[in-house]
């Protein structure tokens, strides 16, 4: 059957100046250095020597994060006052929650532990912001599917083709982690993005070999997310693609698929010997890695009962924006839990932390919100963009169950404010190029 959905993903479409083209390169080698972390197993002496250097860079920073985050802000600037488009305007209490959001954590300088820490953090921050904001100044919400595809698959490539030329690829063994230039978990979301954005480009194209270079794409980078052994990204991201299966779908379809699911699980249960089901879904999940770390989901639930018990201290406003992981607490948490945690290992637990109940509240309500608008937009528009910030917000929100994520200064922040502020601030038109 003939598709007619008008809107197929845009690579940068609208009008092709040279800065239009040039910029999303720079954005790519940008975030590729803030990401850059070459990554090695470790012993317990070299974590301790890693541990020193978190530390280290606490106290003085890391100075070409600095300048890179800096250049996009620059970035920024150009597309917000560089720009010939209308001044855009808050769409609703959605536009309201992010602005409050941020304004939050510009105030929370005033109770902050680490008045510096958090004055560096906040503008680090605003930086991304300010980025994403200028990316939706100079671009449609389109081309934001194609940036990631763009910059994910550039990792990725970049990534693989290290690993190859060192000798350092070596998937069947036990031990094996993809990482290419940065540490798993990180790659893992690269690829995790990349396969989400792969599948909605595939199912909006017409073009035949379009359609095929994108299903290949779409399977290596599965591959690849595989290969991390990042269970929590792995999950969040079929989670993702089931939510965007049903994106669309009829009440009909929804509830035969969810009868399905229970019929085929019923019978497994059944049939099955008893204990199988245990022993196959533990084998199945370690990914080859210690079964005893399933128990503490890698030492996380030793994090989070130690974190909980300092937002029992400061539940409302928190200890201020990303200054509760100063040098003291490392070692606090290092002292209690064994090894010195930088982070929450969540993005909801970092957020009490830094902004407090006040703040998650306002967390929730944005990503709840661009959830629901991302929907509203789908069915009324019928651009795959819409779908792609839908898959891409669900799959953060389950992502940051386990892993901190937003509001650190990388690529999948960045995508996620410059998709909010689309749904937000940009109202849609029939034409993606339409102004």
């Amino acid at each position: 059957m003939k598709r007619t959905d008008p809107h197929p993903p845009a690579f940068f479409g609208g009008r092709r100046t040279a800065w239009r083209i040039v910029a999303p390169l720079l954005l790519v080698a940008i975030f590729f250095g803030i990401q850059y972390s070459p990554y090695q197993p470790i012993t317990e002496d070299e974590w301790n020597l890693e541990i020193y250097d978190t530390l280290q860079t606490i106290k003085t920073g890391s100075t070409h994060r600095q300048v890179l985050i800096l250049f996009l802000g620059l970035f920024g600037m150009l597309g917000v006052f560089g720009n010939r488009r209308k001044w855009p305007r808050a769409e609703g209490w959605l536009g309201w929650a992010i602005l409050l959001f941020l304004f939050l954590a510009c105030l929370s300088i005033l109770w902050a532990d680490d008045w510096g820490l958090t004055g560096t953090r906040v503008a680090a921050f605003a930086m991304v912001c300010l980025g994403a904001l200028g990316f939706t100044r100079f671009y449609d919400p389109e081309d934001l599917v194609s940036f990631a595809i763009l910059s994910t698959g550039t990792y990725l490539l970049v990534g693989l083709t290290a690993e190859i030329s060192t000798g350092g690829f070596h998937p069947l063994q036990k031990d094996y982690r993809f990482s290419g230039l940065m540490h798993p978990n990180s790659q893992a979301m690269n690829c995790a993005v990349l396969f989400l954005a792969s599948i909605v480009s595939l199912n909006a194209s017409n073009r035949n070999r379009l359609r095929i270079l994108l299903l290949v794409v779409a399977a290596a980078a599965f591959l690849l997310l595989f290969l991390t052994k990042s269970r929590t990204t792995l999950a969040g991201a079929c989670c993702a693609l089931g939510a965007y299966s049903m994106l669309g779908s009829s009440s009909y379809r929804k509830i035969a698929l969810a009868l399905g699911c229970i019929w085929i699980t019923s019978f497994v249960l059944l049939f099955l010997p008893e204990g199988t089901i245990v022993s196959i879904f533990t084998k199945s999940i370690s990914f080859g890695r210690d079964l005893s770390d399933l128990q503490t989901l890698t030492g996380r639930t030793d994090i989070w009962k130690v974190s909980l018990s300092f937002i029992a201290i400061h539940p409302f406003l928190g200890y201020g924006f990303g200054s509760f992981w100063n040098e003291n607490r490392i070692r606090k948490f290092e002292e209690v839990v064994g090894w010195g945690a930088s982070h929450g290992h969540s993005t909801y637990i970092d957020i009490v932390l830094s902004l407090g109940v006040l703040g998650l509240a306002l967390f929730v309500v944005m990503m709840a919100g661009g959830i629901h608008r991302s929907v509203i937009l789908s069915d009324l528009t019928r651009r795959p963009c819409y779908r792609f910030l839908y898959t891409l917000l669900v799959y953060s929100v389950l992502l940051g169950l386990m892993e901190t994520v937003f509001p650190n200064p990388g690529l999948l922040t960045f995508l996620i404010l410059s998709g909010l502020t689309f749904l937000a601030f940009q109202p849609p038109s029939s034409d993606p190029g339409k102004e």
